[in-house]
């Protein structure tokens, strides 16, 4: 039989874990340096209730092939958010589902260069 306590299912496959959402995979309690350290694709791959997040912040990162290879400040840092903010709209996302997090002020638009120009 398998161990319950190592598997991570969506709401709708019935987790016998009560904190479901907020478990990795090994069946750990997901801290702020393990949500972090995954893909932007892993967290929306596994918890698809954060894609509402990254639309409503206006990040381009759902089918960005770079999802594969950005983490949360990545995508921040990026778009001119603070890291911290991002991160707790994620995990309200997945800590509570049909919740979606507003999101904060637009920062000042980036030119395509990086922010060089007039």
């Amino acid at each position: 039989m398998r161990n319950a306590a190592r598997s991570v299912f969506a709401p709708a496959q019935g987790c016998p874990c009560p904190v479901h959402l907020i478990c990795d995979r090994m069946g750990e309690l997901l801290s702020d340096d393990k949500l972090d350290s995954l893909s932007l694709h892993t967290i929306m791959t596994r918890w698809p209730a954060t894609v509402h997040v990254f639309i409503g912040w206006r990040l381009h990162c759902v089918g960005c092939p770079i999802a594969d290879f950005h983490r949360l400040a990545d995508a921040a840092r990026e778009h001119g958010y603070e890291p911290a903010a991002l991160r707790g709209a994620v995990r309200l996302a997945i800590e509570v589902p049909g919740v979606s997090p507003a999101a904060p002020p637009r920062p000042r638009p980036r030119s395509a260069a990086g922010g060089a120009g007039p």
